[in-house]
């Protein structure tokens, strides 16, 4: 039974409090100008659903952070998000079909888990979220995505989509544990198979991906736009390049002027960086520093004889490279970098670790000291941190050392909860609430002071 979601006229929102009202929104073609909200996780049970490929344009729709899970569908559930229309905050657990076929909008801070790709799309596109990407995707998760192919010839496969066009990007998003067998398919990647937009600050972590020509751990072919600031981690298995499967044009001009950008890019072992380029000015192509991790977690340069003849690699002088993981939140609205850096300018001469991760919408930043002694002073310094972090909503540090136990029992788990720094205006007015009660004081008392400003 469908029973559309009843209007709250107070919050502008219909509200999905059911199953029903779901299944009323999932048999829509078309919806504008509307938004919606979920107040409940809802389980399908595996159940049939006949997907109508909504086209949404100007849709807010704000997942509360409830779960949608066990969803048996065979078509995508939206066929087109327009520019204006923005998801967030939902979570998708256990699905076996891509989601959208064209996104253009805007979708933050969602998690998806557990898909599962074995049949033939109507379309082809195989991929977690969307065949065609133009929009933004930003601080989204993406765990155990299980893709099979047994078609021949089928290119672009991804693991967040299948093809990520320019002004389109992906921000922020981690890939953990993604498996693509597709021995006869080519144009493969970790987060998108075919990309000319912008992939920054995303993680992939566990590859084991099978499959023909052009493959990569963040793109199988790139041709235009940038890859920045990412980290592929734990490779299984791949034959490719473990960022790029191969740098090429995407028409068949004899040489493309299209620019390519890839800086500040990691991995946790050596490995092909590029597998291959082709009908590209070696002059567009920009590699800048490019590391990778030893066993220890100590940060080295990777060196040209890993990328295909012509191309070389710069680095600038930034030094070590915090990661490994770094995933954002929406909820934070605040860049970690700024923290990060303000970490590492108080605690200058310490060997230290940072990661940090988001765990229901807080911030978690665990600094690990990595000396071979005590650091005397170091307690006082990790407190003092204090006055950088005021701004900061939800924000829990963690520090971890092997050497200190009792600097490590002393600051594990100190909780930052969000006010406004005012501190020295706050501090000015207790200073003049003192004042003001020892005037009061000494004018109603027997206590003989002479002041000047004090009258009888």
């Amino acid at each position: 039974m469908l029973i559309e979601p009843p209007l709250n006229k107070n919050t502008g929102f219909n509200e999905i409090s059911k199953k029903e009202h779901l299944l009323w929104f999932f048999s829509k073609n078309e919806l504008i100008n509307v938004k919606f909200k979920l107040f409940i996780d809802i389980d399908f049970d595996n159940e049939f659903i006949d997907m109508q490929n909504a086209t949404l344009t100007n849709v807010f729709f704000d997942g509360n952070n409830k779960t949608i899970k066990n969803l048996n569908i065979t078509n995508f559930i939206f066929g087109s998000i327009d520019e204006k229309s923005i998801i967030r905050n939902i979570k998708i657990d256990n699905y076996n079909h891509t989601l959208i076929y064209k996104n253009k909008g805007t979708i933050l801070n969602s998690s998806f888990k557990n898909c599962y790709l074995y049949k033939k799309t109507r379309i082809g596109y195989r991929c977690a979220l969307a065949g065609i990407n133009y929009g933004t995707i930003k601080s989204c998760s993406f765990n155990s995505i299980h893709i099979i192919n047994k078609q021949n010839n089928e290119t672009h496969i991804g693991g967040i989509v299948a093809e990520l066009y320019n002004p389109g990007s992906i921000i922020f998003c981690s890939v953990d544990n993604i498996t693509i067998d597709a021995h006869n398919s080519s144009i493969i990647g970790g987060i998108a198979g075919l990309s000319s937009g912008s992939i920054e600050e995303c993680y992939v972590y566990g590859i084991d991906i099978k499959g023909g020509l052009h493959v990569g751990g963040i793109t199988g072919r790139m041709f235009g736009g940038n890859i920045s600031s990412c980290f592929v981690n734990d490779i299984i298995k791949m034959n490719g390049g473990i960022f790029v499967g191969i740098l090429r044009d995407n028409s068949n001009k004899q040489l493309s002027n299209n620019t390519f950008k890839i800086d500040d890019v990691k991995s946790n072992r050596r490995y092909t960086i590029i597998d291959n380029y082709l009908n590209i000015n070696v002059k567009n192509i920009i590699i800048s520093n490019i590391y990778y991790f030893d066993s220890d977690n100590t940060s080295n340069r990777w060196d040209e004889s890993y990328l295909p003849k012509g191309l070389e690699i710069t680095y600038d002088n930034t030094g070590f490279i915090i990661s490994p993981k770094l995933l954002y939140s929406e909820v934070i609205n605040t860049d970690v970098n700024t923290y990060i850096t303000a970490i590492r300018k108080v605690l200058t001469d310490y060997d230290i670790d940072i990661n940090n991760y988001i765990i229901d919408d807080k911030l978690y930043i665990t600094i690990k000291d990595k000396s071979d002694k005590p650091n005397n002073g170091l307690t006082e310094k990790f407190v003092n941190l204090n006055e950088y972090f005021n701004n900061v909503k939800y924000v829990i540090f963690t520090y971890d050392s092997i050497y200190n136990e009792e600097i490590m029992n002393l600051v594990t788990n100190i909780q930052y909860i969000g006010t406004q720094n005012n501190n020295g205006f706050n501090n000015f007015l207790v200073i003049i609430i003192i004042i003001l009660l020892i005037i009061y004081i000494l004018k109603f008392s027997n206590i003989k002071i002479s002041l000047p400003w004090i009258h009888s």
